[in-house]
């Protein structure tokens, strides 16, 4: 890996790096791109996505209503409301 393109990806990072960290961080850029190349010759064709690396079942639960409305209670401090909605001073001009 050349000294560019080390620069180009920090670019790309929004990272400013010295001629020092571009050395350093040469050999383990190097290694990073070499796996992914690796993964990328890997056939995948027939292997389906997974969200999750085990075999897992999301567990549910009953959609019941377990809090109930305190719109009112809660709002009953705030300086403005209207329509059930907080009132904020406008900020952008």
């Amino acid at each position: 890996m050349e000294d560019d393109e080390v620069r180009k990806i920090a670019s790309l990072c929004r990272l400013a790096l010295s001629d020092r960290e571009v050395e350093r961080l040469k050999p383990a850029l190097s290694d990073i791109i070499s796996l992914v190349a690796r993964l990328d010759d890997e056939d995948t064709a027939g292997v389906e996505p997974a969200a999750h690396p085990l075999d897992m079942v999301q567990s549910t639960r009953p959609d019941k209503v377990t809090e109930h409305d305190q719109r009112e209670r809660l709002q009953a401090s705030a300086a403005a409301v209207a329509k059930g909605f907080y009132l904020v001073p406008k900020v952008i001009e």
